[in-house]
């Protein structure tokens, strides 16, 4: 039995992503899932240059303060996937066109996302408490500023400005590296195939 060593000082990021459960995704969203742990796979991926052009086309509408990404952003992404797990669970939504609720059942994913502390520079200068204070001030201000001031952190230095760079790196293989192959593999089914569930 394998031995996970969990650090309560290390904060860290768990996100779930839901899709419909159905038999033809399961070996991909191994693959894709499995493939996060390699970090010269994800490297390749993301310097690949005409991947890049569609990855950002693809987040423009959602996430246009991902201008881009460069090697921090790399080198952070290459050893951010810490785990994942999947599991199913009923779930009921509300239909858009009639509005009435409607059962599906639905394709968890959960995923672990880390940042490398020891890699961190000047890490030493903040205590623990410090650390976890400032990842959970990163994450959170990540998402609440404008997103014209999210893709450049002038003021930020040292340990927080790669710990700003880790959480777009986060936001970035979630969306970039998860989120993206899962829509061309999507895109790829005809529409008999994607109504198809379990």
């Amino acid at each position: 039995m394998s031995n996970y060593e969990l650090l309560p000082s290390e904060q860290s990021i768990f996100t779930e992503i839901y899709l419909p459960k159905r038999p033809d995704l399961q070996g991909m969203l191994y693959h894709i899932l499995t493939n996060g742990f390699d970090g010269d796979h994800v490297e390749a991926y993301f310097n690949d240059p005409a991947r890049k052009t569609d990855i950002l086309s693809f987040l423009s509408t959602s996430l246009p303060m991902l201008k881009g990404w460069n090697s921090t952003i790399i080198n952070h992404l290459k050893q951010i996937l810490q785990g994942y797990s999947l599991y199913e669970v009923d779930g009921v939504f509300k239909h858009p066109s009639t509005g009435k609720p409607m059962r599906e059942r639905v394709q968890v994913i959960r995923v672990f996302l880390k940042p490398d502390y020891s890699n961190l520079s000047n890490a030493t200068v903040f205590t623990e408490k410090q650390q976890n204070a400032i990842l959970s001030r990163q994450v959170l201000e990540w998402w609440s500023v404008q997103p014209d001031d999210r893709s450049t952190k002038e003021d930020l230095q040292g340990f927080q400005l790669e710990l700003f760079q880790w959480v777009q790196a986060a936001v970035l293989f979630i969306y970039g590296f998860i989120i993206y192959q899962l829509q061309e593999e999507l895109l790829t089914k005809s529409p008999s195939e994607q109504e198809q569930e379990i």
